[in-house]
């Protein structure tokens, strides 16, 4: 089995998080000897009678290739109803393990029981096996924990829990289903294929991680579509590839997770450590999936989905597009940026840890706009294409206008309410007189970003 790696910058959150919050009670190593226990459940054809399986929850190590993983090895997973030893599928080499971080691995070379059956997911998807088994050992949660393990690490297979069906057998097993368009997207090998092509397009002179960020998020925002009629009409369950790298990056027709695995792939192709963060948007029911990159030793969120400005509002190939601002607000936020705008939920793995929500030099967000700027009630700190500018306000707007007649500037400052409170604060405001700019005129603002064109 190909090693699996690691972004050193996710360990340092990973060691502050306790196991037991992201596995159920025999994921620990503490917990690898427990008592045998029983399960009722109801059959799976068509009677609701009760059947009641007696199953030994006792967990061993399985060692392969130098890795150990935590199972239960008294019955074998199943795949299309054959018994494969745990030893065979766990040698699986996945034509992805080359590129991408594993998104939650202390490099220690042992795996929890819920990473363990994300393996057996992902051997699943990718050989295009239609039935898994799994023994009632690995109860619904240990499932669940795998499912969100192996969806967010693996950028081929969508989070598909809702687009497979699962059942209880009367032999003890947890019957899972995985529709044909879900085995597709992640078997397919033409998601690899166009990525590495879309790698090989990127410019020589594309030399830091910001600049090789920039361009693969720009070639998803410029080539991807978001699929608006199939997540309005729920299609996604039927149809997988809207969700998947497979529906970006091949189609270039996706929904938030499609676009995100685009995101994950790419970025990783690169060599810049990234993964997919999946929690719900603005409210509890509106879920949502985005990206978490570690760009210069900072961890940095990356919402492409977001500023995507071209959509399909039907099942035809007709796009429509939108002819709003062309910046990308969401390239390299803040990690407190994006905490505020979602209310995070239990299967998130926010394993990494917030970034200061000043921006720096290195900030991604200075290879989209041309200021960046933090301004506290009695501070100003500027930075201009990404060097350090000036830390007094006039000396600012004496920058600004040298701006050449008719050409716009974009301002990124560090939060909303610093850019309200700078620009239009009644105690001192950037411009006083609002009706009359003699230097800059105010032609848009969103969030925490402001767009002026010189007169």
């Amino acid at each position: 089995m190909t090693t699996k790696r690691y972004a050193a910058a996710f360990m340092a959150a990973v060691m502050a998080v306790s196991l037991a919050a992201c596995s159920n009670d025999n994921s620990s190593s503490s917990a690898k000897e427990t008592a045998a226990g029983s399960a009722q459940s109801e059959k799976t054809e068509g009677s609701a009678e009760k059947l009641t399986y007696s199953f030994d929850r006792t967990i061993k190590s399985v060692e392969v290739n130098g890795e150990k993983y935590e199972a239960y090895v008294n019955r074998p997973i199943r795949f299309n109803f054959k018994e494969i030893p745990y030893e065979e599928w766990l040698a699986y080499e996945s034509p992805y393990d080359e590129y991408i971080e594993l998104y939650y691995d202390d490099g220690s070379g042992f795996y929890n029981i819920f990473q363990t059956t994300a393996f057996a997911i992902r051997y699943a998807y990718e050989n295009d096996i239609e039935y898994l088994d799994l023994p009632l050992e690995y109860n619904d949660e240990t499932i669940s924990y795998a499912w969100d393990y192996a969806s967010l690490s693996f950028p081929n297979i969508p989070d598909a829990v809702t687009m497979s069906t699962s059942a209880y057998t009367d032999d003890g097993y947890t019957r899972i289903e995985l529709s044909d368009s879900v085995r597709k997207c992640a078997s397919a090998p033409e998601t690899l294929e166009a990525a590495k092509e879309i790698i090989a397009s990127m410019p020589e002179d594309c030399d830091t991680d910001v600049e090789k960020a920039y361009y693969l998020y720009d070639w998803v925002c410029k080539n991807v579509a978001y699929d608006q009629y199939h997540a309005e009409n729920n299609i996604g369950i039927v149809n997988a590839a809207p969700q998947s790298a497979y529906g970006a990056l091949v189609d270039k027709r996706a929904v938030c997770d499609g676009i995100a695995g685009g995101i994950q792939l790419l970025f990783n192709m690169a060599g810049i450590d990234c993964a997919r963060i999946d929690a719900n948007a603005l409210d509890e029911y509106s879920g949502h999936v985005w990206n978490v990159a570690v760009i210069d030793g900072e961890v940095w969120d990356f919402d492409a989905t977001w500023d995507i400005r071209r959509f399909y509002e039907s099942d035809s190939d007709e796009i429509t597009e939108l002819d709003d601002i062309g910046y990308y607000e969401w390239f390299g936020v803040s990690r407190s940026a994006k905490l505020e705008l979602y209310s995070l939920t239990d299967n998130s793995y926010m394993l990494a840890p917030p970034t200061s929500s000043e921006l720096t030099a290195g900030s991604p967000a200075n290879a989209v706009f041309d200021y960046c700027i933090n301004a506290g009630s009695d501070s100003i700190e500027v930075f201009k294409n990404g060097e350090p500018l000036t830390s007094d306000l006039d000396a600012l707007l004496d920058d600004l206008s040298t701006t050449p007649s008719g050409e716009t500037v974009t301002l990124r400052f560090s939060d909303e309410s610093e850019a309200f409170a700078t620009y239009y604060c009644s105690a001192d405001p950037i411009f006083p007189d609002t009706d009359n700019f003699d230097t800059l005129t105010y032609v848009n603002t969103s969030t925490d970003v402001i767009e002026i064109t010189a007169p």
